[in-house]
């Protein structure tokens, strides 16, 4: 007789409504959690491509920029506007006679650089042997930094 109350209580038509009822609100539910999510990706898609896109314009209008300041360049630096500067600012070529030439040890060129020397004047040639000029650049750092803290001693706290 249990079962009898138990498969009448179970089989009522309301309970079957009511389980289907929640069957479909169980799915209607889950469908506007999946379009939501669906919106919620969409959106974040469209928004990073446009920042894309963004990038991409600003990406051109930098190279834009970039090739026209190497066009200015390559039209500024000119041979025949390069000398018409030189000589606003008082450049002019050199003769023989301004051209100083400095012999280093140990250096051997590899090509001879010809130069037209006139008889009135010779080229000044400076020696570079002197002890002075054999230095290293840290034994020279050293003694400037001690030339600089001498300059301090006396401001001790």
């Amino acid at each position: 007789m249990a079962n009898f109350v138990v498969q009448a209580y179970s089989n009522t038509p309301r309970r079957k409504q009511i389980r289907i009822l929640g069957s479909f609100f169980l799915a209607l539910l889950i469908l506007a959690v999946l379009l939501v999510s669906y919106l919620i990706v969409s959106s974040r898609v469209v928004s990073l491509g446009r920042g894309i896109q963004k990038l991409k314009n600003e990406i051109d209008e930098l190279e834009y920029e970039n090739v026209t300041l190497q066009d200015e360049i390559a039209s500024a630096t000119t041979i025949s506007k390069v000398e018409a500067m030189a000589q606003e600012q008082g450049f002019h070529p050199a003769s023989s006679g301004e051209i100083l030439h400095v012999v280093v040890p140990g250096y051997k060129r590899s090509r001879s650089i010809p130069v037209n020397a006139g008889e009135e004047s010779r080229p000044a040639v400076i020696d570079v042997s002197i002890a002075e000029y054999h230095q290293t650049l840290l034994e020279w750092v050293m003694q400037e930094t001690v030339v600089f803290s001498d300059a301090f001693k006396g401001f001790e706290q």
